[in-house]
């Protein structure tokens, strides 16, 4: 699993309470299983905490999009001057 993932869980009082989980970039040097994993885990977390993830790996993306309940995620399609462009 990543490291973040594993700092995370090592924390699990801390993470019980929180409400909110902010990833950049989690993929980064996971291979496919770990990458399916990760994406299964945070589905199972969206269903209960908030979650806000940076992320350039379009499979891992789409993946996480295929388990996540239907209306659960956005994602930001360009950001400019006047702010996001949010789909």
């Amino acid at each position: 699993m990543s490291s973040v993932y594993a700092r995370v869980r090592e924390r699990q009082e801390w993470y019980a309470r929180a409400n909110l989980v902010i990833l950049d970039d989690p993929t980064q040097s996971l291979d496919i299983p770990h990458k399916k994993a990760l994406a299964k885990m945070l589905a199972e977390e969206s269903k209960e905490k908030q979650i806000i993830l940076a992320t350039q790996d379009q499979e891992f993306q789409e993946q996480l999009v295929k388990l996540v309940q239907p209306n659960r995620h956005l994602k930001v399609r360009s950001w400019s001057t006047e702010g996001p462009v949010i789909s």
